[in-house]
């Protein structure tokens, strides 16, 4: 009985070592061509800044340099929203077992909070400054405008196209004006402004049938200019290969492959619905890479020529796994 109980152990020990072997190796194996471009999704980030006066939102604005100047000061939150979109990685914490939970690593560019301490009185003026601003362009619009009409009549050729165009100009005019006049009135009393910044994250991506998928992210946190998002079920989505990363880093000087979408970084080139690229690149002293933005954004996945998982896109540079770890553990 004694020799049968320790022939089953080590047989079980056995198959047990066997199996751990085969898992590790299958779990260290390099991703292929697929996985690869479905380890990289789109990321659409969607910012503006609310003014709220007593408690309640009344302006909003999409950009400010820093503490200096604000624009497109609105009363509709719609045409304050600002856009960007990057590329993101979906990552597993742990290396040997399937651990990304929904979340994706990227670069984002997210406008900073640096008016929210800013006293009352600053954010009033740089609104005010902001929309004063406008109404004079604006109005050397109209001044151009009012010419044409004046010696121009509707047999002209162009005429029905200019006459929309000073519809639609007269319209902003009188838009601003009655922006101007709300901040003047905040101006009168003793009100609490407070400026808040919101920002909206989406993961899209194409589903195994191939269709488009936009998927709300929430956002975790942001370290060294990397951000860390998660969908809000916490699943990963079904189709998505997430990447491990090996503990140590690659070296320099090397040929790789990057999963790009391209034109996605590039404003005015936008396009969400693009599919992911794998592009030839090479990885240079310094960690410089010779990937034009035009072909792969920020956070753009890097691979080796073999489909070891290097790093990401970051500038003119690429961030390592090492990097990228230290944003996985922003919550641990």
């Amino acid at each position: 009985m004694k020799d049968t109980y320790k022939k089953a152990m080590c047989i079980a020990a056995c198959v047990l070592g066997v199996s751990l072997v085969s898992w590790t190796t299958w779990r260290l194996l390099p991703s292929s061509a697929d996985e690869m471009r479905r380890c990289a999704v789109v990321v659409s980030a969607t910012s503006w800044y609310e003014v709220t006066v007593d408690g309640k939102p009344l302006l909003y604005f999409a950009e400010s340099d820093a503490d200096s100047a604000v624009y497109n000061v609105t009363t509709d939150r719609k045409k304050a929203l600002h856009r960007s979109f990057s590329t993101g990685v979906w990552t597993n914490d742990w290396l040997l077992m399937p651990s990304c939970k929904g979340r994706l690593v990227t670069i984002s560019h997210a406008p900073s909070d640096v008016l929210r301490g800013s006293a009352d009185s600053t954010i009033i003026r740089l609104c005010r400054e902001a929309v004063t601003a406008r109404l004079r362009d604006i109005n050397k619009q109209k001044s151009e405008l009012n010419y044409y009409m004046r010696v121009h009549n509707v047999q002209d050729y162009g005429y029905q196209e200019v006459a929309a165009l000073d519809t639609r100009v007269n319209r902003a005019y009188a838009e601003a004006e009655r922006v101007l006049q709300l901040i003047d009135s905040i101006t009168d009393g003793n009100h609490g402004v407070f400026v808040k910044t919101h920002h909206e994250y989406t993961a899209i991506y194409r589903s195994a049938e191939g269709k488009l998928v936009r998927t709300p992210l929430r956002l975790v946190g942001s370290v060294d200019g990397m951000t860390l998002l998660q969908t809000a079920d916490s699943k990963t989505p079904e189709g998505a290969a997430a990447v491990s990363l090996l503990p140590w880093n690659m070296d320099d000087d090397c040929e790789a492959r990057a999963v790009g979408f391209p034109t996605i970084g590039e404003e005015g080139m936008e396009c969400d619905t693009v599919s992911a690229r794998i592009l030839p690149t090479q990885v240079e002293q310094g960690r410089k890479h010779s990937l034009p933005r035009m072909l792969g954004s920020d956070g753009t996945p890097v691979f080796s020529t073999k489909g070891r998982f290097i790093g990401m896109v970051c500038g003119d540079t690429i961030a390592t796994r090492r990097a990228i770890r230290r944003i996985l553990n922003f919550e641990w």
